[in-house]
């Protein structure tokens, strides 16, 4: 299957899935992702070798506003694909999200949403290994995104990390 093929499996299963049937009325619960929405150029490395990375992050919201979807593409030689869908839980009790790439499928993460300047997505139980996505606000035109992973589950370490800034900032 081709990684179009795979991608779009992906999706449709998880706007399927149940974790979708979570979604709140329009207009309320996603509010606190507008500081994400637009295009964001992204440099960084692999902590582990010191090999540089580079990326584009596209975040638009859709469905009324009540889906944050997120688009991730290296830049060569770089080769990670994935586009992600964020929701809100209709209790306000957080955040549900589906990330999609021709590597791991679907993977279920889930959020309590911005704690002070962080917003940091852990995978659900099953995964393996575990892993997190942690959003660190530097400002109102960067922030930076740490791919954590745990093989015993409990001590992450990271796996890389960028840095964004907002396209078009100053």
């Amino acid at each position: 299957m081709t990684i179009r093929g795979v991608v779009c499996v992906g999706l449709l299963l998880a706007i399927a899935s149940p974790v979708f049937a979570t979604v709140p009325p329009a207009g309320q619960g996603m509010a606190p992702m507008q500081f994400l929405a637009g295009t964001w150029d992204c440099v960084g490395k692999f902590p582990a070798s010191g090999r540089p990375i580079a990326s584009t992050i596209r975040f638009n919201f859709d469905v009324g506003g009540k889906v944050l979807v997120k688009h991730h593409d290296d830049k060569p030689p770089g080769s990670y694909h994935a586009i992600e869908d964020w929701v809100a839980k209709r209790d306000g009790g957080g955040y549900l999200a589906a990330i999609v790439d021709p590597y791991s499928g679907v993977r279920e993460f889930g959020s309590t949403g911005w704690q002070g300047n962080a917003l940091t997505w852990q995978s659900a139980s099953g995964i393996t290994p575990a892993q997190r996505f942690v959003y660190t606000r530097l400002d109102n035109d960067s922030f930076r995104l740490d791919w954590d992973y745990a093989k015993d589950g409990t001590h992450y370490v990271v796996g890389d990390t960028l840095t964004c800034t907002r396209r078009g900032s100053a």
